[in-house]
């Protein structure tokens, strides 16, 4: 059966999956960066920008670099700094990762997106882990602009469950969205995907979830 999912759809299931079912939020995000990974051709693509706000697509995002790590890739992690949609267990995840690797920058200041700019160069993709379902305000300045330049950019860009800036909803541009070559999104299409043409562009991908989860909170 074909069904799309509102953003409050996504929440009340992983809501529903942590708290009544007890899933782990850790293997929930585990499952869905297994997911972006199988769909990457490792022998062809091996260095990564990996560029994650610091909510739960950032998460994801992180989780993700580290099997990248692990597979023996080239992997620069580039943080933006949007406070509103913070998600706790980013940070557990981050310190992880800081021991995995030193490769972890802030992109804020001026100086910061200089550097960005001229490191994504030397990157065959992207990954972009900004923001997901969870967006509720248009993107900010400094996003704005890390966005505006990979699309400026002919690197292949994956983009996680939504492409950022795409409101989940309507499909909406919410100031701006990256405009991804490819997006791996979870379990089904997003409402805002209906009449989009990202929907050709994504992939579905289930994560472990049982429809009974899922049918009981949609």
């Amino acid at each position: 059966m074909n069904y799309f999912l509102s953003s409050k759809n996504c929440f009340n299931i992983y809501k529903c999956a942590t708290e009544k079912y007890l899933i782990s939020e850790f293997a929930i995000l585990e499952q869905m960066a297994i997911a972006i990974l199988k769909n990457i051709d490792l022998k062809h693509r091996q260095t990564f920008a990996v560029i994650c706000g610091k909510g739960f697509n950032g998460a994801i995002g992180l989780t993700l670099s580290k099997l990248l790590i692990a597979n023996g890739k080239i992997v620069d992690i580039y943080l933006l700094n949007l406070k509103e949609y913070e998600f706790e267990s980013f940070n557990t995840i981050l310190k992880t990762l800081k021991k995995l690797t030193n490769t972890i920058y802030e992109v804020e200041t001026i100086e910061e997106m200089s550097f960005f700019q001229n490191n994504l160069n030397k990157v065959n993709t992207i990954i972009d882990a900004i923001v997901g379902v969870e967006i509720k305000y248009d993107i900010d300045k400094v996003a704005s602009y890390v966005i505006d330049f990979i699309n400026q950019k002919t690197t292949y860009k994956i983009s996680i469950d939504i492409p950022s800036g795409m409101n989940p909803d309507s499909g909406k541009t919410m100031g701006f969205s990256v405009d991804s070559d490819i997006v791996i999104t979870y379990e089904a299409f997003k409402e805002g995907m209906k009449n989009s043409y990202i929907k050709s562009k994504t992939i579905i991908e289930k994560i472990g979830i049982p429809k009974k989860i899922i049918f009981e909170c949609i």
